[in-house]
């Protein structure tokens, strides 16, 4: 359904200019597109599928302008101000210089976390079975 979508105006010129809906099936199972269950496409099911893209993009216009009438929504960008930044206000910045971790310490400290979280995952997970060889 994706090249069909993709390639839905060069499909259609293609047909209108005298290429059969088989005749395009066949080149598109020529190029290893096929069904679902890998079967060859025929032309059925590629008027099919562009019946079902040209129904999509209409439900897609209809509602783009139903979401432009809307007086609630802010159209994207226009009335929009300036980007503002969050911070921290000053009575929660801490005054302390943070330690600095080495990569190896660092490292360390996110193994032991995992270990961690894996211990206290223990009563949840099955034993390992032993093959009997």
């Amino acid at each position: 359904m994706a090249v069909v979508r993709d390639n839905l105006d060069a499909l259609v010129a293609m047909q209108a200019s005298g290429v059969t809906w088989n005749a395009i099936a066949a080149a598109l199972t020529k190029q290893g597109y096929a069904t679902g269950d890998g079967r060859d496409l025929t032309g059925a099911q590629i008027t099919g599928i562009v019946s079902s893209v040209r129904r999509q993009a209409k439900r897609r216009a209809a509602k783009a302008a139903t979401r432009q009438g809307r007086p609630d929504l802010l159209t994207p960008m226009q009335e929009r101000g300036p980007e503002r930044r969050l911070g921290l206000s000053a009575d929660l910045v801490s005054q302390t210089p943070s330690p600095d971790l080495s990569a190896s310490d660092a490292a360390r400290t996110e193994e032991a976390i995992r270990r961690e979280s894996l211990d206290k995952l223990q009563d949840l997970l099955k034993p390992a079975i032993l093959k009997k060889g």
